[in-house]
């Protein structure tokens, strides 16, 4: 890992991350942080309930399949599936179930605040204990002990050439491996 000050960063790396965000991403995440929950319109597996309607809005919650209702992130992976950073693990919604994931089941922390996929096809959960790269099967953990700055991950952004930007209570670093 290598670490940034975040009063160092160039103008250019931050133009690129607003760039890559979209207007779409943005105004997802504002509703998701705004409204604390997750809307969707279309061995830890729970058939989903049928949520709450109110007009075109279908909403999930803790009844439905939910590991908590508290939303902090949203990822479509490339088959389809909705990966949701929540503050009782990560749970991924594939239309029908919802598939949950807890420390017990090898996250670094049940506080999930963020996630992101790698061209690689690997799942990466920003939680409040470090980093959790999930391949489909295991779970790999980073902590300060290899490497970040501080355990609490808000945001992983991934550049073209694969590197990882991880934005920290602490700074920012790069990941290159």
């Amino acid at each position: 890992f290598q670490t940034y000050n975040p009063e160092y960063l160039s103008k250019p790396l931050m133009k690129s991350f607003r760039q890559n965000l979209g207007f779409a991403s943005l105004i997802l995440y504002l509703l998701i942080h705004a409204v604390g929950i997750v809307q969707i319109c279309a061995e830890n597996t729970k058939k989903a309930g049928q949520g709450t309607y109110q007009q075109a809005w279908q909403t999930f919650h803790i009844p439905d399949g939910l590991p908590n209702s508290a939303i902090l992130d949203v990822l479509q992976d490339k088959q389809g599936n909705i990966w949701m950073a929540t503050q009782g693990g990560v749970s991924s919604f594939d239309g029908h179930q919802f598939t949950s994931f807890s420390y017990p089941d090898g996250l670094i922390s049940h506080t999930v605040k963020c996630v992101s996929l790698d061209k690689k096809g690997n799942l990466w959960f920003g939680t409040a204990g470090g980093i959790s790269r999930y391949n489909g099967r295991t779970f790999t953990n980073f902590s300060t002990a290899n490497g970040l700055p501080h355990n609490t991950v808000n945001h992983i952004f991934q550049e073209q050439n694969s590197s990882l930007w991880i934005a920290t209570q602490k700074g920012i670093c790069l990941y290159n491996g």
